[in-house]
């Protein structure tokens, strides 16, 4: 890895413990819990109760409870009479309630411009965007401080409980405790829930293309992708075979467990991958373990791939967003050149998925990367039919996740959860697939390279793609195809 890497690799890591929940709502409990104890700040002595092997207990309980509920909303909304009914009970309601809001309020918004606005702001060259995540967070709902509410409930849950526990009788802190693990053994049953859906898995006669590459548009939505100005992208989906209602996601939708799933053909409660954080690493079997394949991307990349993956990184604070993709393809399509034994190539295009952050799911600024990403991906079809690499590929376009405001996770709306998957090859026919999941993919590129399948995998494999000898050809890949679409801009 570059030097240059090495930092950015430190500063992702670092950026992503205060941004993810479960490391950083301890962290910022224990924080204020230090600093109260202390006498630093006035009402410190108000907020939390003196140190004592209990408090450490109940701390710990409760940490243990909303690691078991994912620190999902739902868990919040289920314990809302629960907390209601905790502040009844303590001696200060009004100022644990007021103290609590006020510091854990002002510590997360440093947290989040200093960690995520600031860094954002750097690779876009943009004053404005650690303004606009902030306003963001108001409204996001997500296991993340880009969300205030589900960040501040979870505070509050914290501080309510280790006031009101710390004195409460022993029935009572049974009663709660109940309470709790029930709430969090549901809200994890309900949320991670693998729907039940058919293995396919056929053995194929021979191998039916010498290589496949995988066009990731990170961050791009169902919703997004059929609204944009994309006609490259939307005639590939009218000529080949695609998802035709968009295909589903994996929960937690972050980056790092939607790859673990797309490469694997298995769920993050499966491959152990729950969200984009450190020391996470894929329990199962995935194709580069025993496919010749080269990965390409920004720092995430990096991070959810075995250390002995072939990995090649682009710095998106060194080269801006905007640049970032290009110089990813160039390399990519250099490779592609030289190493003609590589059966599997993955490339990450991060633009959408970074606009959407920095700008939002609905802002100008998404679309238009959208558009650049269709541009980009269609200068590469021109490139492959011009270097005769198109016979033996098959493409496949797809996206990790979708974006809803400025974040992602829970898959609470279509926005987040469904995302295009588009399969185009020359004897691939058009093809409306129908419940779709991207945990598909991994099955689909075994079969097409006549390799064997993750062991322990699901998915389903689309055999009904492939054309018939007596129909035409309308899914070849020919300049000849889209003319105006090739030449106009």
């Amino acid at each position: 890895m570059k030097p240059l890497h090495r930092i950015e690799d430190i500063c992702v890591r670092v950026m992503y413990f205060f941004n993810v929940t479960d490391s950083f709502l301890p962290f910022s409990v224990l924080f204020l819990l230090v600093i109260a104890q202390t006498g630093f700040l006035p009402i410190g002595a108000t907020l939390f109760p003196p140190l004592s092997p209990s408090l450490a207990f109940f701390f710990i309980f409760l940490y243990v409870c909303c690691l078991l509920a994912d620190f999902h909303v739902y868990f919040l909304i289920l314990l809302a009479p629960a907390i209601a009914c905790l502040f009844a009970f303590c001696p200060h309601p009004g100022a644990i309630l007021g103290g609590s809001v006020a510091c854990f309020f002002l510590l997360t918004t440093v947290v989040q411009i200093v960690f995520m606005g600031l860094p954002m702001g750097m690779a876009s060259r943009s004053a404005d965007v650690p303004l606009r995540m902030y306003l963001h967070s108001f409204v996001i709902l997500a296991p993340t401080t880009i969300s205030l509410p589900v960040t501040l409930g979870y505070q509050l849950l914290f501080t309510s409980s280790l006031n009101v526990l710390s004195d409460a009788p022993l029935p009572g802190i049974g009663i709660y405790a109940l309470t709790l693990l029930t709430a969090a053994l549901g809200v994890r049953f309900i949320a991670r829930r693998i729907p039940q859906r058919e293995i396919r898995h056929p053995a194929p006669a021979r191998p039916l293309y010498k290589r496949v590459v995988l066009l990731n548009i990170d961050g791009l939505s169902f919703h997004a992708f059929t609204k944009a100005n994309a006609p490259f992208l939307h005639h590939l989906r009218d000529t080949f075979s695609s998802a035709d209602r968009g295909a589903d996601t994996v929960y937690k939708a972050f980056t790092n467990p939607a790859f673990a799933s797309i490469l694997s053909g298995t769920h993050p409660i499966q491959h152990g991958v729950i969200n984009n954080n450190f020391g996470q690493k894929i329990k199962t079997p995935a194709l580069p373990d025993f496919i010749d394949t080269r990965l390409y991307g920004s720092m995430h990349v990096k991070h959810f791939s075995r250390p002995s993956w072939n990995v090649s990184l682009v710095s998106l604070v060194e080269l801006g967003y905007d640049k970032a993709d290009d110089s990813l393809m160039e390399t990519f399509k250099n490779d592609l050149l030289e190493q003609s034994n590589t059966k599997l190539w993955l490339v990450d295009l991060s633009r959408a998925d970074y606009c959407g952050h920095a700008w939002g799911s609905y802002s100008k600024k998404y679309y238009e990367a959208i558009e650049a990403t269709d541009h980009l991906i269609r200068d590469f079809f021109s490139w492959c039919v011009e270097k005769s690499l198109v016979n033996d590929t098959l493409f496949i376009i797809s996206s990790d996740h979708g974006l809803f405001i400025g974040e992602h996770a829970y898959g609470l709306v279509d926005q987040e959860k469904k995302v295009p998957l588009m399969f185009v090859g020359q004897t691939i026919g058009n093809r409306k697939l129908m419940d779709v999941s991207i945990t598909d993919i991994a099955a689909n590129i075994s079969y097409f390279l006549g390799v064997p399948y993750c062991k322990g995998s699901g998915g389903q494999v689309f055999e009904e793609m492939i054309a018939s000898g007596e129909e035409p050809m309308k899914g070849r890949i020919s300049t000849l195809d889209w003319p105006e679409i090739a030449d106009g801009r």
